[in-house]
């Protein structure tokens, strides 16, 4: 996954799965653009839905408001594979027929608890680097935490549990500002 970012506000997330390209974004995206970030992000946006499918993920209702529509929040995607909470699944049957036929991701129903405060709310924010995944350990979803050890990718704790919305994976690293990510990082 590759982060679009304008003006410090996170815009979409690019998912290059099997060869396609699908933009997983928080609403009318040209609209949502414009009054998230003004006209440098209209600009971007307008590219994005020249280039990619683009694919409006409702808010989660399950979370607080601030971070309800960051995607980092609403699904977690390794590869093929996706995984999004139970009544986020249930909910959205159309959105999630569009992830697994333009995505061409396989969708996992994840049944954790998720609660509206943090670090409650933190069950899917996994960095994923290279071999290592990144996360507050204590509160990430057990199907993640199987994935992960499934495809032999080193689970690392950290103290920041929003890791994936801190931090950007780049090619052999991370750019972060907090110092437990950054850390924990270095060590590995």
């Amino acid at each position: 996954m590759h982060w679009v970012c304008t003006g410090g506000k996170c815009l979409a997330t690019l998912s290059a799965v099997r060869g396609r390209a699908c933009i997983l974004s928080v609403g009318n995206v040209r609209g949502d653009c414009q009054n998230r970030c003004g006209d440098n992000a209209v600009t971007v946006c307008v590219l994005l839905t020249e280039h990619f499918n683009v694919i409006a993920l409702p808010s989660d209702t399950s979370l607080d408001e601030p971070v309800a529509c960051h995607a980092d929040m609403i699904m977690f995607s390794i590869g093929d594979t996706a995984v999004l909470p139970q009544r986020y699944v249930q909910a959205y049957p159309d959105l999630i027929y569009l992830l697994r036929t333009h995505c061409g991701l396989r969708i996992i129903a994840d049944d954790s608890q998720r609660g509206k405060q943090y670090p409650h709310d933190v069950s899917l924010n996994v960095l994923l680097c290279g071999g290592y995944a990144f996360s507050l350990k204590k509160h990430t979803s057990e199907k993640v935490a199987e994935i992960l050890s499934e495809k032999d990718i080193k689970h690392v704790n950290v103290r920041q549990g929003y890791a994936a919305c801190s931090s950007l994976s780049i090619e052999g690293g991370i750019i972060t500002a907090d110092p437990s990510i950054a850390s924990a990082a270095e060590s590995e």
